[in-house]
């Protein structure tokens, strides 16, 4: 509960803050901060730290100009303090978020008493990847591999050239931090492709240039923030990771999530799992058609031939199959005959976002049969790149394939894993993409 020295500390805080900026107190604003300071100081907890009470949400309205920002500020901070927190405010635009970095916390800070640091937290892609960057000023090397499924780091013509010179000599020395948003020009959203990563692509610890990462360096300055600003997308990506991958572990933090009215899209966008049943079907469909040439180019070496000869019966299995999930997720949402041409778009929402038992027994079976597809693709993809190692006998010829050849698409396609909708975790919002169009 909210005790007096708590309460104390808030309102000393805030009468301070008012006769500093010489502002006029407000009835709403001193009610949203007793109604915030109340329900976060109410949370109840067990000895492991697991909340055991119901009531720890608290949403408020209130008109443009009531003081919102300081009002939560001011309410928040000195509980989340109390219980040894870290306060997350996240916002839903970049306006409100500079506000609340350069305006409304430096403003708190010099006039409220309250002692605390604060940092603005920023995704992955947000920041340089240094080995990209590296690489991209000794010229890029090719690599078949990559230019199929990342932003090749080619030679991208003067322009590229003359900004990557610039962006490394501004990180070595230090006038720039590796961040996009604080370099003086805008970067070039094609540019800036080939010098960032995500999670999925960076290797962490295992990186060469781990000491010295943009990312990773902007994350140890959160380490001793008691306030960190971040928006929405990135709050909700960090949970949909599993939580304190980016952001601190959600268990050591208070969340007050801005511009609420947001939210909802944002959280659908970020745990809704898509399959795209016409991308599967043109997919399998190429895949079929270049057999002849993948056994005609591969089929000389044996352990090759031996997974080729696998493919027809996998292909085969899973077209109808995928044809009767589709069929399946439109009777379940009422649409046996397929949408409308004004339900271009629609979206079906499951109850408690749980998939039904009959389509996640479809869709489970599936996921065996391609599993299985994409450990073959991987195989034989592995056995590809052996290939172009001289140093490695693997029974092909050493010459270089080339990326352009359907063959060469088709093997190395193992990298995109489908995972039908309902697997694995049964709380995630299918939506499935009508045959034909890329969902």
């Amino acid at each position: 509960m909210l005790d007096e020295v708590l309460k104390d500390e808030i309102q000393t805080a805030y009468r301070r803050v008012l006769e500093g900026l010489e502002l006029t107190p407000r009835y709403g604003q001193r009610l949203m901060i007793a109604e915030i300071a109340r329900t976060l100081a109410g949370i109840e907890t067990d000895d492991a730290g697991r909340r055991t009470s119901d009531e720890h949400v608290c949403v408020l309205e209130a008109g443009t100009g009531t003081g919102k920002t300081l009002a939560y500020l001011l309410a928040a901070l000195p509980v989340a303090k109390a219980r040894g927190k870290r306060l997350v405010v996240a916002t839903a635009t970049v306006a409100l978020q500079e506000q609340v970095l350069h305006q409304d916390l430096p403003a708190l800070k010099a006039h409220s008493g309250l002692a605390f640091d604060y940092a603005l937290a920023k995704g992955r892609g947000r920041y340089v990847c240094v080995a990209r960057l590296d690489q991209a000023m000794e010229g890029g090397e090719d690599n078949p591999t990559l230019s199929l499924f990342e932003q090749s780091l080619d030679s991208g013509g003067d322009d590229f050239q003359k900004l990557v010179q610039s962006l490394g000599e501004a990180y070595g020395n230090g006038r720039w931090q590796g961040d996009r948003d604080s370099w003086p020009e805008a970067i070039d959203d094609a540019h800036w492709r080939k010098l960032t990563v995500d999670h999925r692509q960076c290797t962490n610890r295992r990186c060469g240039h781990f000491g010295a990462c943009a990312f990773f360096r902007a994350r140890r300055d959160l380490d001793s923030a008691d306030i960190i600003v971040a928006n929405h997308d990135l709050v909700l990506a960090d949970l949909a990771l599993g939580g304190g991958v980016v952001l601190p572990d959600p268990g050591d933090c208070l969340y007050v999530f801005d511009e609420g009215h947001h939210l909802p899209d944002k959280a659908i966008n970020h745990f809704t799992h898509r399959f795209a049943v016409g991308g599967g079907l043109r997919w399998l469909s190429t895949l079929k058609k270049s057999l002849s040439e993948l056994n005609q180019q591969l089929g000389v070496q044996p352990t090759l031939a031996r997974l080729l000869s696998g493919l027809p019966q996998a292909i085969e299995a899973l077209e109808p199959r995928l044809g009767e999930a589709f069929s399946l997720g439109h009777q379940l949402a009422g649409r046996p005959e397929g949408l409308g041409e004004a339900e271009e778009g629609a979206q079906h929402r499951f109850e408690m976002g749980r998939v039904p038992d009959a389509l996640r027994e479809t869709s489970g079976a599936l996921v065996t049969i391609f599993a299985e597809l994409s450990r073959t693709l991987e195989s034989m993809s592995d056995i590809l790149r052996e290939s172009l190692d001289p140093e490695k006998s693997t029974g092909l010829p050493a010459s270089r394939p080339n990326p352009g050849c359907r063959w060469w698409r088709c093997c190395m396609v193992a990298r995109w894993r489908p995972t039908p909708c309902g697997s694995p975790s049964p709380n995630r919002i299918p939506r499935m993409s009508r045959p034909g169009r890329a969902g």
